[in-house]
């Protein structure tokens, strides 16, 4: 019925699509999330360690889909459990920015 460029051009073209509509998807998500962070500033909230680089460590939040890089005094293992105060909310550039307690 299709020969076989046509089926990869279908594939292709559905592939480029869906990672389009995942990245709106995401970055609503993000900016919903943030909304709801602007108006909760000084808060604490739990993190786990993902990775270490030589200045900054990845975390991701346990009760919220999100990732950040915060600015630890003490380098923390990967895998181990942070307590973050947000003190900061950007809209615009759409990112939070946490300090390690």
């Amino acid at each position: 019925m299709y020969d076989e460029e046509a089926l990869k051009y279908v594939r292709f073209s559905g592939t480029e699509e869906l990672a389009q509509l995942t990245s709106l998807r995401n970055s609503g998500e993000r900016r919903a999330i943030l909304k709801l962070f602007s108006c909760r500033k000084n808060r604490s909230y739990s993190a786990v360690v993902l990775h270490n680089s030589r200045r900054d460590t990845l975390v991701q939040l346990l009760d919220f889909p999100l990732k950040t890089i915060v600015h630890p005094i003490r380098r923390p293992e990967i895998g181990e459990p942070v307590e973050l105060r947000l003190s900061q909310v950007d809209l615009w550039k759409k990112n939070a920015h946490f300090l390690v307690k």
